[in-house]
């Protein structure tokens, strides 16, 4: 049996893309890019943050966190730059990037091993320092385009992890983008790219420091042949929880709970997600559909925690998108014949897409938050795999 690693109950979400260097983008923006890049206001640039999934199979990046000073080594001050991971006052650690507005963990074993005391009962831990490396997209510099993005005083959630576990999911730490942005993500605007693996923020001017060091950065990347396919933006419902405006499993977008409420069919962005396929569900959804849950089971890990998983099919799967250039032209990404994993200990509803299933089905997609704090996924798709709403089984059956 093969363990499934998926996001935890209290999930994370985002997803992201191919990420193309500026140099790739320009003179190309009709055929490929979308969205546009972001030009940052005044007082601000644009930054990348380099990810990787290398390893843990999680979108992360690594950091330096200052070593508190009652660890016994002597911390520069805090304005400061580091000057490289070799630098003593400083613990090189990796961050796994959650995507969804949430909360940011560590276990209790790590904050105690980097040397700080826990907080009192029912207080959250507060990380003093941390320094992120990146690279200066704009305004273009005329040296060097290495920076640290330097964050301060981030809230964390201090969690006992099961087996004594050190990492979270093979990683020091989880930081949500509500706690890189400081609630701010319509001023941050951060498009997580899964393709090439990057993060792309806009960042306060006083939150960066420049490096003098010039590492040696991947190449964007340009797939050829995008103009066969459609480009296309599946949209978030703006309020509340951030659900996909339309999903559809067997047919059914909607079902009713035992109480005889209507539960409606919702989808999510999971950055935090690991599974063949990339497609996990709650209990309740594939009940609600009528799934054909497989008896085999296999174990899966959280954030924080252990469950059970097992297979179901599904014979059709419907996800709404809109077509470019205005985005208002509704079609239907129609799949077929999927296996997706069931966790058996949550009753809740939800359906989660991971990273495998966008690299999968979508060329260049890309997980946006906008200005007007909207989420939205951005891609390309094959065009035999959209269809016209018209063909729902709901509006043939009317």
């Amino acid at each position: 049996m093969v363990p499934v690693l998926r996001c935890s109950r209290f999930w994370v979400l985002v997803l992201g893309l191919v990420g193309l260097s500026y140099e790739a983008i320009r003179g190309q923006e009709k055929a490929v890019v979308h969205p546009k890049p972001v030009t940052p206001p005044t007082g601000a640039v644009r930054v990348r943050i380099p990810l990787t999934d290398e390893k843990t199979g999680f979108c992360h990046f690594s950091a330096l966190l200052p070593r508190p000073k009652s660890a016994g080594a002597s911390t520069p001050p805090s304005d400061s730059p580091p000057t490289g991971k070799g630098d003593p006052g400083y613990i090189p650690i990796t961050v796994i990037y959650e995507a969804r507005p949430g909360r940011s963990i560590v276990s209790m074993k790590t904050w105690r091993k980097w040397g700080f005391d826990p907080p009192p009962p029912g207080k959250k831990a507060i990380l003093p320092e941390l320094f992120i490396p990146a690279v200066q997209l704009l305004p273009v510099r005329p040296s060097s385009q290495d920076v640290w993005i330097r964050l301060t005083q981030i809230p964390l959630e201090l969690v006992d992890l099961p087996g004594d576990a050190e990492t979270i999911l093979g990683s020091d730490m989880l930081l949500s983008v509500s706690d890189l942005t400081r609630q701010a993500e319509q001023r941050w605007q951060p498009h997580l790219h899964l393709g090439d693996l990057c993060l792309d923020l806009t960042v306060p001017i006083g939150q960066v420091r420049y490096r003098e060091t010039q590492e040696v950065r991947r190449a964007g990347k340009v797939t050829p042949g995008l103009e066969k396919y459609p480009a296309v933006a599946a949209v978030i419902s703006p309020k509340g929880l951030p659900i996909f405006t339309y999903v559809a499993l067997n047919g059914k977008s909607r079902y009713a709970l035992p109480d005889g409420q209507i539960m409606p069919v919702r989808g999510v962005v999971a950055s935090v997600l690991h599974c063949p396929g990339g497609i996990a569900m709650t209990l309740g959804t594939a009940r609600g559909c009528g799934l054909d849950i497989r008896p085999d089971k296999v174990p899966g890990l959280g954030t924080s925690f252990k469950t059970t998983l097992a297979k179901a099919h599904v014979q059709e799967l419907r996800l709404e998108v809109f077509l470019a250039p205005d985005y208002t032209a509704r079609r239907d990404l129609l799949l077929k014949d999927l296996h997706v994993w069931v966790d058996l200990h949550d009753s809740d509803h939800l359906v989660w897409f991971g990273p495998q299933f966008w690299r999968q089905h979508f060329v260049d997609p890309v997980y946006v938050c906008g200005p007007d704090r909207t989420w939205k996924l951005y891609g390309r798709i094959a065009p035999h795999l959209l269809a016209d709403p018209k063909t729902r089984p709901e509006n043939l059956n009317k």
